[in-house]
């Protein structure tokens, strides 16, 4: 029998398991000279959703900060409240916000040309007027002294409750990635910046959030959220295995509820859509990490809990850095929409794509940080139009049940790619199949994207129905048409294929 290099790689990383007494997974954190990580892993993943379910796990990461008329694009000189975020978001679909820091504090307008500009939490009803589904992961803000249960208009607890009061509050998160930025415990003492704080940082602040928790029943059903910690792919030097192990951390489950990562590719424009890619280039992983990521991470301090990943995505910055591969917006834009599908596909309950928009308005900035769905003058990128085009085939208004969805098969699929395919539930009882695979849409002899040469698959029903079939990337529609088997070119991205079934039999016979 002739192995593939996937089957090669797969049993060498086996084998080195079996000699460490370890599953493949946990030996490929531990072993040393792995050359790269096996694909698959153990893992558990998600064939069958609602579709509104999938657009809940979908967030993007917003600063609703005041209008101090800077550079920065949430603060733009011409806003009224926060117009163009809301325009963004309804384009986008998205109804889930991950958000540092809300406070009611009208002082911090002071040294501001735009004295009577509203406060973060004013425009956070603000945005839920046009948002009615608004969902808030609320980020503690301990860069500086938190102001933490004080009862001041800056106290943390004070917006908390409100918005849990008003049912927007879906998670409490513990101050961002200790390691990488300033960070203050509860009572105002600054940690040192190093691993070894590391175990005060989560021990303080799983207390203080355990606490408030405990204080009030509007928190009850409101997950906590441990520190991050800024990191890359998992099989690096700097990897979250080696933060963790270096901080000794214990199992902190008693104070926290879920995992919380941060998934980034390293650098953001290789091979991304193939989960191998960068493994078989000698850099670290990217789909493969949600793999490993999701089945992993957990592991260390969070054992067998459920994973949130708050941070995810791609820069299009133009000045070369390490850890970071300039790449083109329509490339940023297929790593985005990928991470939604191949996140969720992997069990993680939700992702926070970073960020909406660009971080400067000066579009002529070579070194400005350009992480986001938008520029900084909120013009939309390819991406913004990538992520409307898959959540405006799944939008549905009330969630659904995805055990009652008819069967299907899907032939085609060649045995060296790693693509997948979702069935989400629709209320109205139409259903969409989400059909990914992982082909290489990166050159890496010319640096460029490309879109790779489709293979085809068939999708057949249970029994003869109506479908549209939606491509992400070109915004093509083929449809309406009619039957029993559906041909999809399926390439380094989603394609949707919205069903709305006929009479008969919803089983394969």
């Amino acid at each position: 029998m002739t192995l593939t290099k996937r089957e090669l790689c797969a049993r060498t990383v086996q084998g080195t398991a079996l000699l460490l007494g370890l599953p493949g997974s946990q030996a490929l954190a531990q072993a040393s000279g792995t050359p790269r990580a096996t694909s698959p892993l153990p893992h558990r993943t998600v064939e069958r959703l609602s579709a509104y379910e999938m657009i809940d796990r979908m967030g993007t990461c917003v600063h609703l900060g005041y209008q101090r008329g800077g550079t920065d694009p949430y603060d733009l000189p011409n806003r009224n409240g926060e117009v163009e975020l809301i325009r963004a978001l309804q384009y986008l679909g998205i109804h889930h916000l991950r958000v540092k820091g809300l406070d009611d504090d009208r002082a911090a307008n002071a040294a501001s040309r735009y004295l009577d500009a509203p406060t973060a939490y004013q425009n956070v009803l603000t945005i839920r007027e046009a948002i009615p589904d608004l969902k808030i992961n609320f980020l503690i803000a301990a860069n500086g002294p938190p102001h933490w249960a004080d009862g001041s208009a800056k106290d943390p607890v004070v917006s908390l409750k409100k918005l849990a009061k008003m049912g927007v509050l879906s998670a409490i998160e513990a101050p961002n990635e200790p390691n990488n930025e300033p960070t203050f415990s509860p009572r105002g003492e600054r940690y040192e910046q190093n691993v070894s704080a590391y175990n005060r940082v989560w021990q303080d602040w799983g207390a203080a959030l355990k606490a408030l928790k405990q204080s009030d029943p509007v928190f009850a059903k409101v997950p906590l959220l441990p520190p991050t910690s800024a990191v890359q792919g998992p099989n690096r030097a700097d990897g979250v295995e080696a933060t963790y192990a270096d901080a000794l951390l214990g199992d902190y489950s008693k104070f926290y509820d879920k995992m919380n990562i941060h998934a980034y590719s390293s650098r953001g424009g290789v091979n991304l859509a193939d989960p191998m890619g960068p493994i078989e280039n000698g850099m670290p992983p990217n789909f493969a990490a949600y793999q490993i990521s999701i089945t992993n991470w957990g592991r260390y301090a969070m054992p067998g809990r459920g994973v949130i990943i708050t941070e995810s995505g791609a820069n299009t910055r133009k000045s070369s850095e390490p850890g970071h591969f300039p790449i083109t917006e329509q490339a940023q834009g297929l790593v985005i929409v990928n991470n939604y599908f191949w996140a969720v596909y992997f069990g993680a309950e939700r992702l926070f794509q970073y960020a909406i928009a660009d971080d400067s308005t000066n579009l002529k900035d070579p070194d400005a940080e350009r992480w986001g769905l938008y520029r900084g003058d909120w013009s939309a990128k390819p991406g913004a139009d990538y992520v409307n085009r898959f959540t405006s085939v799944l939008a549905d208004d009330k969630p659904s049940n995805p055990a009652a969805l008819p069967s299907f098969e899907v032939t085609g699929k060649q045995p060296e790619t790693w693509g997948a395919t979702m069935a989400f539930s629709k209320s109205d009882g139409s259903y969409v199949i989400v059909a990914n695979n992982t082909l290489s849409w990166w050159d890496l002899k010319t640096g460029r994207d490309t879109v790779p040469k489709p293979e085809k698959w068939t999708i057949r029903l249970a029994k003869e129905s109506l479908y549209r079939v939606t491509d992400v990337l070109t915004g093509a529609v083929v449809g309406p048409l009619k039957g029993t088997r559906i041909e999809v070119p399926v390439r380094g991205y989603p394609m949707l294929v919205h069903v709305q079934p006929g009479t008969g039999p919803t089983r394969i016979e």
